[in-house]
């Protein structure tokens, strides 16, 4: 496995570059990172998270760890791309019955 997938469930931009090559990573957004990128970025698989969040600039101290810890799990990276959603339109919600076909009733005249 080469690449791994970030998507931004957060409101955090995340912009970051790894072997010369920037990564922006806007909220909603998913995009395709090198593993590389995602253990020495985000701390994929890592215990301690400290480091990665002093490296992204989220914690500063140990008492900003747990802010940076929530910002951090907005992130979510996956081996597959995320599933699209079908965004195709709503069924119609009033529905219209079709046409009977009309009978005629009546009596029959005879021609005289």
């Amino acid at each position: 496995m080469t690449s791994l997938y970030v998507t931004n469930h957060g409101d955090t931009i995340l912009t970051d570059s790894w072997d010369g090559k920037p990564y922006v990573i806007e909220p909603g957004k998913t995009v395709e990172v090198p593993v590389h990128f995602a253990v020495n970025v985000l701390g994929h698989e890592a215990l301690n998270k400290a480091p990665y969040l002093a490296r992204l600039g989220w914690a500063a101290t140990l008492n900003d760890i747990p802010e940076g810890l929530e910002k951090l799990s907005k992130f979510e990276i996956t081996t597959e791309p995320p599933k699209v959603k079908n965004h195709s339109l709503p069924p119609v919600v009033e529905r219209v019955p079709l046409p009977t076909a009309k009978k005629a009733g009546g009596k029959v005249l005879k021609a005289a």
